[in-house]
Formats: structure tokens, C-alpha cells, sequence
């Protein structure tokens, strides 16, 4: 049975000057994207194989050759989504009198929830993996 890699196609762009290329079965957000966290809010990135409907979360750098069309990724074989993900506290939500406040966590499912049709077991995934809590 087919498993999805990001391995390269078999007709590679050639690197850049200094460019490793390294491959990854299950590649790993960018380090940069924790930094973005500290702040409070990132953009984070999700992609569904179309066959066998395995979801990974990509780095910027695979989200763009995705976007892009790139020869490096088979392109037709995945859909990929950006989300707007907020770390800010608090994760829960709150009263303010009268009126409840969303909190981070609230805001994420609101996110999530958007883009659920483009790929449908996403908020699962985030539930599974604890990032994301009803």
C-alpha cells in the first residue's frame, strides 16, 4: 500500500547555494513557528493526502512548494491549508460580567472549524494529539 512521503519527485529543482536537502516521513514544524508562539499568535500549516487521507502538519518552506506547484512535491497528491492558531492566555474562556470571552482554545475550534471542509478529521487530530480540547 502507497504511503505519503514529501520525498522528492523524481525531477528535482536544484538546491541553492548551501541548501541541505533533507527529507522527513513525518516533516516537523519550523523552529521559527515556536517563536511566533511566544508571541501569541502563528500561522500553522496542515496537509491531507487525497488517497489514504493521513493528515501531517508541514513546515512554511513545504506549504509554499505546495502552493506553488513545486516539482519537488507531488502536488496533485495532497490538499494543504494555513491556520491562524492563538496561544494567548487564557486558554479558556472567561466571564466578564454579563458576556463570556473566548479564550485561546475557543478562537482555535472557531479556526479549525473553518477549514474542516478542506480537511474533513483535522479537529480530531489536533483533539488526539492534545492541542486542541472540547
Amino acid at each position: 500500500m502507497y504511503r505519503p512521503s514529501f520525498r522528492p519527485a523524481p525531477t528535482v529543482e536544484p538546491l541553492e547555494e548551501g541548501e541541505v536537502e533533507i527529507t522527513y516521513y513525518l516533516p516537523v514544524p519550523e523552529i521559527a513557528f515556536e517563536e511566533k508562539l511566544k508571541a501569541g499568535t502563528g500561522k500553522r500549516y496542515f496537509t491531507i493526502h487525497r488517497s489514504d487521507k493521513t493528515i501531517l502538519e508541514v513546515s512554511t518552506k513545504t506549504y509554499q512548494a505546495l502552493r506553488a506547484k513545486s516539482s519537488r512535491y507531488d502536488h496533485l497528491l495532497y490538499n494543504v491549508v494555513a491556520i491562524k492558531w492563538d496561544t494567548t492566555f487564557p486558554t479558556g474562556d472567561t466571564t466578564e460580567g454579563r458576556y463570556r470571552l473566548p479564550g485561546a482554545n475557543t478562537r482555535n475550534l472557531q479556526e479549525v472549524a473553518k477549514i474542516e471542509k478542506d480537511i474533513p478529521g483535522l479537529k480530531d487530530y489536533l483533539i488526539t494529539k492534545g492541542e486542541l480540547f472540547l
